[in-house]
């Protein structure tokens, strides 16, 4: 599964108060000394590897829930809204293979960052929107994660979805369908490293939230299942404006998505 999650966040009223509160988080938790540059993982608070590693007597499973909840409490305090989009490798590899076999059939990486590059895609169209209907008198600029195999193509892509490329007229309908080009969306991507743009290790809780639970909503009560249920309940109401939109969060029934109205 490839999930692609986004945090509309206000520069001005929220970006310095995540900042403090994840920092204060790192404070709280982590020694002074491996601080510097720190980022919570989602991935690896919830399994207990690398730096949270389970065997470590400083991080039982309790520690690291709760630590989870407290991130995602930052989420919920704010009320910050919430993109996502979902592609199901075993699906979309085939579909995605097909469509460049044509130009390389020696590059399984391609399927994966095209699928990449239609997450990402869809939460721009999703983050547009929720713009045009909260937010109609501001205008948004996108941080993205540092490092992606397919930074090049998740650029052109937005420079396209900006409407700064020309689009072949047998896609036209396609780009209406789609919200496209997007209007409140400017400038280019901007690349961060997360110790440096902490509002992305939120979004990286929600794409591990949101993966988790697109697979299967946990229905038991180990603590695993239970502290994932927790986090859904923190970020689903984030979220619930796309449903009320009829903006599409899950691919996993729909071999042919769309980005929504």
């Amino acid at each position: 599964m490839i999930c692609v999650a986004g945090v509309i966040v206000h520069g001005d009223r929220q970006w310095t108060e995540i900042d403090s509160r994840v920092g204060a988080l790192i404070d709280e938790y982590i020694p002074e000394r491996d601080r510097p540059g720190f980022v919570f993982h989602a991935t690896d608070i919830f399994h207990g590897s690398r730096y949270f590693h389970r065997d470590n007597p400083e991080w039982p499973q309790e520690r690291r829930f709760g630590l989870l909840l407290r991130l995602a409490a930052i989420i919920k305090d704010l009320n910050l809204p919430l993109v996502a989009a979902c592609y199901d490798k075993a699906k979309w590899a085939v579909r995605a293979n097909e469509a460049i076999e044509e130009f390389s059939s020696d590059r399984p990486d391609l399927a994966l960052g095209l699928m990449h590059i239609g997450a990402a895609l869809d939460c721009l169209t999703r983050a547009d929107s929720w713009l045009a209907k909260f937010s109609p008198d501001e205008l948004a600029a996108v941080v993205h994660e540092e490092g992606p195999k397919a930074k090049q193509q998740i650029k052109l892509a937005l420079r396209a979805a900006r409407g700064r490329l020309p689009v072949p007229p047998e896609f036209a309908d396609t780009q209406k369908r789609v919200s496209l080009p997007l209007k409140r969306i400017i400038d280019t991507i901007h690349w961060a490293e997360k110790p440096d743009a902490r509002p992305l290790q939120l979004a990286d809780l929600t794409a591990f939230t949101f993966c988790r639970i697109a697979k299967g909503m946990p229905t038991g009560d180990q603590p695993h299942e239970v502290v994932l249920r927790q986090l859904w309940e923190i970020i689903q109401p984030q979220m619930v404006w796309m449903f009320e939109a009829k903006q599409p969060i899950s691919y996993l029934n729909d071999p042919e998505p769309d980005g929504g109205e």
